[in-house]
């Protein structure tokens, strides 16, 4: 008797209609959600070159706060007078591939490293891409190199500042330039 009432409490629950009640309905329908994604903030009637300009811009103005914050650092750090002067060459070098040098100060920062702002003057009727290339020689007979790409039109003058990363008291400096 005790085998029997589990089979007949099975087929009575699988035969009853209340078991309906208790499988799952599947739903055949949903409704899509919307995307959360940054292309819904876009235009709809936006093309790539619209996109591309939009990230130029961005690209470039970010650039031009970067040169913003680096010139108020360099003109704080003039105007705390952390550097102290080594020596200035009023004296215009003609380097042999049309460029003139000159005049030339060289000073030391906080850090004892040299800093050299140089003026320097395209001489010749068109445009140059060079390479300038400062060799400073200390007290001491050490020697460090500096150097920075400059691109100057025709018959254009640029300061230009060239940063040495050894600390050391600037004795000599000898310009060199490569045109690219």
């Amino acid at each position: 008797m005790f085998l029997a009432a589990p089979v007949v409490a099975a087929i009575l629950l699988s035969t009853s209609p209340a078991w309906d009640r208790y499988t799952p309905v599947i739903q055949a329908h949903r409704r899509p959600r919307p995307r959360r994604h940054s292309s819904l903030l876009r235009p709809k009637n936006s093309s790539r070159s619209v996109l591309t300009v939009r990230h130029r811009i961005a690209r470039l103005s970010s650039l031009a706060r970067l040169e913003q914050r680096e010139r108020q650092l360099r003109d704080f750090i003039i105007a705390a007078r952390t550097e102290t002067p080594s020596f200035a060459d009023d004296e215009a070098h003609a380097l042999a591939i049309g460029l003139s040098i000159g005049p030339t100060i060289v000073t030391r920062d906080f850090l004892g490293s040299p800093v050299i702002r140089a003026r320097v003057r395209n001489t010749r009727p068109n445009a140059i891409f060079a390479v300038l290339e400062a060799n400073i020689t200390s007290v001491d007979g050490r020697s460090v190199r500096a150097a920075s790409a400059v691109s100057l039109q025709p018959h254009e003058s640029r300061t230009v500042e060239l940063l040495c990363p050894a600390a050391l008291v600037p004795a000599t400096l000898v310009w060199s330039a490569t045109a690219l």
